[in-house]
């Protein structure tokens, strides 16, 4: 499928600042005005009107599908444009207005291209290209999930703290994950019962948001199969994997959670304390920002993918010096990270709030496999799990040449446990999500209301298989649910999970084999369907040895940790006199 209006988004942590390293649009429009005359798609309707009851004709056929595809690629632009506008100072009305200008454009696209569609549906297999794209573009789908994006960021009503240093900030989400990451405990504990406090009124409202999506989503499934579901209709179509795949990743998962409790225990021996909550779960000294400067994280990203061979390695370094990356973050500026394509050979956009912590850097290596991915699948795109597949690569062979670079027992803490976390939030807190829109999908689908009391139920339950014996949460994180956005994005999760199972597979097949056929994986685009894709690389995701290799390495990493843990402090010092310790 060519061209279609793709967003990959990660959420990582917003510090407000004063500084911010702004990308330039003029790659995509040279100003506002040009936007302003290619959003007015002149003659659309007229020119669309020409191939009615023509399309039986061969060649009236393929130019009726070239306008289509033209009209199409400048909606991919007007989009890029917009948004990415509007991403980076999410205050300005201008830009939110240019947004929902595009969204009627895609409107009046699809209103023009309707007869057509009608007269193709009497004409077996012939379709127009990329009608999903313009389904997504729909005001009344996107609705619910803008409601959420609103309560969760420029309504969210955020107390006002005091950090450890004596400043103000607001306990909102960027805050809440930038305490996550340091060592002061009960400054972690202050933001974390703040936020989530917070957080607790607007839980009806994010209720009401997620059933109207969830309901929507199955309406839509209804009239277009009756005889099929949301979740079937999106892992066979959109995502392009067995529907089953999602219960073979979910049983996996469930059978090897073991492993990850273990991790609960060691972390809370690491902290020296005998309860831990879920503000413990993430600090690990030598992590936290600050850590790095923008460029230091450039140079190690591009020594961790030297393997990926000169042709990667030449694509990676031209985005990275251009003026296609929003660095810093800054006030109003959209939290997280993401990357996005404007098609018609334009190199991709990248949407950063780099913060100099070693979780900014694995984002900023995710994001750029992404755009590296856009550049070799030339426009082809690939379904979402091959593209996070693109992109978790590139963040395990960052954490493998810090676990393999490590100079001393405090370098190789850090490496341990960031590879740890990737894995643990990748594959099995995606996993849980998934879990959780299925229950809620389903709880919909036999006649509930997911009202904020039964999404509590659904994620208590759903949570209580992944707590260790140590892990105690708070009565008011009990509605964590509803502040993750992705789960308005149709079983999106999901694809993490999936992804970093073949991204350990993949890692340790070009490592030990080279990268030739990884890259002819990247530059297959979307030529071929993803399951045959993973097929050709040796992962079927219809098979639970999918997830050996990924599953083996975090068992492993808790190997070191647990040995570490008699070694390093709390604090991130080696304790006296076992320098020499054998630890690794």
């Amino acid at each position: 499928m060519k061209k279609t209006i793709f967003i990959i988004l990660l959420l990582i942590c917003l510090i407000p600042s004063a500084l911010a390293a702004e990308f330039s649009l003029s790659d995509i429009y040279n100003s506002p005005a040009d936007f302003d005359n290619a959003l007015r798609f002149g003659g659309l309707e007229e020119k669309m009107a020409r191939y009615q009851g023509q399309l039986s004709d061969p060649a009236a056929l393929k130019k009726a599908a070239e306008l289509f595809e033209t009209y199409n690629a400048e909606l991919e632009k007007l989009f890029a444009y917009a948004y990415l506008s509007h991403a980076a100072d999410t205050r300005d009305s201008a830009a939110s207005e240019r947004l929902a200008a595009v969204r009627a454009a895609a409107e009046r696209l699809d209103r023009a291209v309707a007869p057509i569609k009608a007269e193709l549906a009497e004409l077996k297999g012939v379709k127009l290209p990329d009608d999903g794209t313009l389904r997504e573009l729909a005001e009344s789908l996107r609705f619910p999930q803008e409601l959420a994006s609103i309560v969760l960021n420029a309504d969210f009503n955020a107390p006002v703290i005091v950090r450890p240093d004596g400043t103000q900030a607001s306990a909102d989400y960027s805050e809440l994950i930038r305490a996550l990451s340091g060592t002061d405990r009960e400054y972690r504990k202050t933001v974390y019962e703040a936020y989530y406090s917070a957080l607790k009124s607007h839980r009806n409202t994010l209720a009401a948001a997620m059933d109207a999506h969830i309901d929507g989503r199955q309406r839509q499934a209804r009239l277009r199969d009756p005889g099929s579901t949301h979740e079937y209709q999106v892992f066979f179509e959109r995502y392009q994997l067995p529907p089953h795949s999602g219960d073979i990743l979910l049983r996996t998962v469930y059978n090897t959670l073991g492993i990850y409790r273990r991790g609960g225990v060691l972390q809370a021996a690491r902290l020296g304390v005998e309860e831990y909550s879920p503000y413990d779960a993430e600090p690990v000294p030598g992590t936290e920002e600050g850590r790095y400067t923008y460029d230091e994280a450039v140079k190690l990203i591009l020594n961790a993918l030297a393997p990926l061979g000169s042709e990667y390695l030449t694509i990676a370094e031209r985005i990275l010096n251009s003026n296609h990356i929003n660095i810093y973050p800054a006030n109003g500026k959209m939290s997280g990270a993401f990357c996005m394509s404007a098609g018609s050979g334009i190199d991709p956009f990248i949407h950063l709030n780099f913060d100099g912590s070693l979780n900014s850097v694995g984002t900023l290596a995710h994001e750029l496999g992404h755009a590296v991915h856009f550049v070799f699948s030339k426009e082809e795109t690939p379904a979402l799990t091959v593209t996070e597949t693109a992109a978790i690569t590139n963040e395990i062979l960052l954490a493998k040449y810090l676990l393999r670079e490590a100079a001393d027992f405090m370098e190789l803490n850090c490496a341990a446990s960031a590879y740890a976390d990737l894995i643990s939030s990748t594959l099995y807190n995606q996993t849980r999500l998934f879990a959780f829109e299925r229950a809620a999908y389903n709880h919909i689908l036999n006649g509930g209301t997911l009202t904020a009391d039964k999404a509590d139920e659904l994620w208590q339950a759903i949570s209580e298989p992944f707590r260790s014996g140590k892990l105690i949460i708070p009565d008011n994180a009990m509605g964590a649910w509803s502040a993750v956005p992705h789960l308005y994005r149709d079983f999106y999760v999901a694809n993490y999970a999936f992804s970093v199972a073949a991204a350990e597979t993949f890692t340790r097949l070009l490592l030990e084999n080279g990268a030739e056929n990884y890259i002819a994986f990247l530059s297959a685009g979307g030529s071929q369907p993803a399951y045959d894709l993973f097929l050709d690389m040796g992962v079927d995701f219809l098979r639970k040895e999918a997830y050996n290799d990924v599953v083996s390495q975090f068992d492993d990493l808790h190997d070191i940790i647990e040995r570490l843990i008699s070694i390093v402090t709390t604090d991130g010092h080696v304790r006296p006199n076992e320098e020499n310790v054998n630890a690794a």
